[in-house]
């Protein structure tokens, strides 16, 4: 049984937003909205009619039935220092920190964790978002799986070592990846090309790796081996930089299908 009514969200930031709103949505009572910055946490307050708190300067009431804490990896030692919240349920929205790093605000802790990027400009429908939860007690864990179940159907329950593995790999998949289409734009930006072209390109590449399997899915000059035109586009490129990202991953593709060819 989802015990959950109250919920109070220390942290005022994207993913902060995007939780605010969507619990609000589905008729979950925000109670407050914690923030070092005053103005930033009574703005978001006031679009889902709770309190704003000033971190650190106001009392944190102990109404709500789950406190959420989203906020930098490097602040949860400044919430660690300054919170107790005795037995309530307190969770973290990290993928990358242990639901130990919040022991001391609570017996009640865990974490709440939703594999999405999450912007101001752009709202995220959460019914599609994975969530990855888990407690230091059964009853905990309990709670936050019925409560996420309102969310999104995709719920799991995983203990610190396999989540921050998937928080690796989505740094790959996204960080990464968002990072490789910056340079893709840049390159065309020189040539006066507009990056809107490579968008089907992308797109289906995103969808066969899924649809089928990253592995399978690999083409390009250095799966085939095409010396040529991966010296070619050696030379293109000026920027050392991005001539050594190049190398490297066609290094890699190279290595990867070859000894795949000569295994078969």
């Amino acid at each position: 049984m989802n015990n959950i009514k109250k919920i109070t969200i220390i942290g005022a930031g994207c993913v902060a937003k995007a939780f605010a709103k969507e619990f609000y949505q589905r008729q979950y009572i925000i109670n407050e909205i914690v923030s070092r910055r005053k103005e930033e946490a009574s703005k978001l307050a006031e679009s889902v009619n709770a309190r704003a708190v000033t971190f650190g300067k106001e009392p944190i009431s102990e109404e709500a039935d789950l406190y959420i804490v989203s906020v930098k990896d490097d602040a949860i030692t400044d919430i660690r220092k300054n919170i107790r919240l005795n037995n309530k349920l307190v969770v973290h929205t990290s993928g990358s920190l242990s639901m130990e790093s919040l022991k001391k605000c609570s017996t009640n802790y865990g974490i709440l964790y939703p594999l999405q990027t999450f912007s101001k400009e752009r709202e995220v429908r959460m019914a599609d978002v994975p969530f990855f939860i888990n407690s230091n007690t059964p009853e905990g864990t309990e709670m936050l799986h019925q409560f996420a179940k309102t969310i999104t159907e995709s719920v799991y329950i995983l203990p610190d070592e396999k989540l921050s593995h998937i928080h690796l790999s989505a740094v790959f998949a996204s960080n990464f990846t968002n990072f490789l289409l910056k340079i893709s734009k840049d390159i065309l930006d020189l040539q006066n090309v507009d990056f809107k072209i490579l968008e089907p390109l992308v797109k289906e590449t995103m969808s066969k790796a899924f649809a089928t399997d990253p592995s399978t899915a690999q083409t390009g000059p250095a799966k085939r081996g095409d010396c040529n035109i991966t010296d070619k586009h050696k030379e293109m490129l000026k920027r050392k930089d991005w001539r050594a990202l190049y190398v490297l991953f066609s290094g890699m593709i190279r290595e990867e299908y070859s000894s795949k060819k000569s295994n078969n």
